[in-house]
């Protein structure tokens, strides 16, 4: 391949790896906001313990309870969520993992015909500068 046609390659690998990327990233941003959800959930469970004032408040009115069965639903739907978007995002990383093997590979292709190309240069001009000596 000639070097305009290994860098033409070099670019639409990178740019098929930046639109992979960019795709990954609403995954990303949400996997962050479920796990910012558990974190405070579990704090606000631990504070809830924590204050035993307002635990025997709630616990004549089995609002405990009710309490208890919300944290637990709250967490698993929470868990559920997140589960089905690491999937999601396990799919999207296979591709981009692709993606990125072929970007590497065109960048050091395109190196490699680059490197080629200034040493049959230096080649040529040595040979030149001996026939004119």
């Amino acid at each position: 391949m000639k070097l305009e046609e290994l860098q033409a390659l070099r670019d639409l690998t990178e740019l098929a790896y930046q639109r992979d990327l960019a795709h990954l990233k609403p995954l990303l941003d949400r996997e962050a906001d479920l796990r910012r959800q558990l974190t405070r959930l579990d704090h606000q469970a631990q504070d809830a313990r924590q204050n035993d004032a307002a635990m025997e408040v709630m616990r004549p009115m089995g609002a405990d309870i009710l309490w208890e069965k919300w944290l637990a639903r709250t967490r698993r739907d929470l868990n559920t969520q997140l589960a089905a978007l690491m999937a999601q995002k396990e799919h999207k990383m296979a591709g981009l993992r692709k993606s990125f093997g072929r970007s590497t590979v065109a960048a050091d292709l395109c190196s490699s015909a680059r490197q080629e190309a200034r040493a049959d240069n230096a080649r040529r001009s040595y040979a030149a500068a001996m026939r004119q000596t």
